[in-house]
């Protein structure tokens, strides 16, 4: 019996199409693919191949993605392969090509396409009545191959601004009263008394609630490839921070890249040990410039991931 399999996304939409193997119970399950055909709205034709180009696809569109989040730039061979090509045209501008039967097709795909086009792949590889064996090989890079990066304030968009911003802070942080230091109550509570010991973790840093959310594509890439610059560099100054899993944060930041509040996600996670702290700079008192909502990851492997909360699919 033939089986479809549409994954479908505002700006790319993945069609697998196939047989089960006979030889399974569940006959409900693709496992034999006889055509795929991957599609962007407004761009023809659309790509076609079967089951190597599937897996050439999500391969080397998953290695391009991974490249442009964490802004590390990925091995040459790791974002094409025979029948599939990626490669930046500038910020916001990817050139997907496939080449099937000697027949090449080049579609210039935007940010949101590129993404979109992930987020099917990792449908498909999560949906398990599709291909069920099939597996993409991607690894982070070590810090070891991370090249020299480039101080923040070259890497963001408007340096200036960013700068103008800082200076303002520290004028608002200086502007401040100092704090009315009063003696200890002798009837404190023994509850209270004990919950501010040496163990515990300090409370989540949290940016104004009435910012508005930055979720513009372009100044969102920006900001993920600043951030990742500015995490990755406060990281390489403090060796001893080596989780032993991978650690989770909320962090809010500007579109200049700047971290003005965060949280952990994770229990385990020592909020005080990561080099967000270092990077912390609250806003000022009645700032409510727009901030982005990211997703921060330290993997034990010592490579930092930086993506937009919600993920690029939310991202219009």
């Amino acid at each position: 019996m033939q089986l479809q399999r549409l994954y479908q996304l505002p700006n790319c939409s993945l069609l697998v199409q196939g047989l089960a193997d006979a030889s399974l119970d569940n006959s409900q399950c693709l496992t034999i693919v006889t055509r795929v055909e991957c599609g962007f709205p407004g761009l023809q034709p659309a790509l076609r191949g079967g089951k190597d180009f599937l897996v050439q696809l999500a391969t080397v569109a998953s290695a391009y993605a991974q490249g442009v989040i964490s802004g590390l730039p990925r091995p040459q061979t790791a974002i094409s392969s025979d029948l599939i090509q990626l490669r930046s045209l500038d910020r916001d501008r990817h050139q997907l090509t496939s080449n099937d039967n000697g027949s090449e097709v080049a579609l210039e795909l935007n940010s949101l396409q590129l993404f979109d086009l992930v987020d099917a792949i990792d449908q498909l590889i999560a949906d398990p009545l599709t291909l069920p064996d099939l597996q993409i090989g991607l690894a982070p890079l070590p810090r070891r191959h991370v090249p020299a990066l480039v101080p923040l304030p070259q890497r963001a968009a408007a340096p200036a601004v960013g700068l103008a911003g800082l200076a303002i802070a520290a004028a608002a942080l200086f502007a401040l009263p100092i704090p009315e230091v009063k003696p200890p109550r002798e009837n404190l509570p023994q509850t209270e008394q004990t919950t501010s010991g040496a163990n515990s973790n300090p409370p989540a840093t949290e940016p104004p609630a009435s910012s508005p959310s930055l979720a513009d594509a372009g100044t969102l890439e920006a900001v993920v490839v600043a951030s990742r610059a500015a995490i990755g560099s406060a990281w390489d100054r403090k060796p001893e921070y080596e989780p032993a899993e991978a650690e989770q944060y909320r962090v809010s930041a500007t579109a200049t890249g700047q971290i003005v509040g965060y949280r952990a996600e994770d229990s385990q996670a020592d909020i005080q040990q990561t080099p967000l702290a270092s990077l912390l700079k609250p806003l000022p008192a009645g700032d409510r410039q727009p901030l982005a909502d990211l997703r921060i990851v330290f993997q034990p492997s010592g490579v930092v991931e930086v993506s937009p909360w919600d993920g690029w699919g939310s991202v219009r």
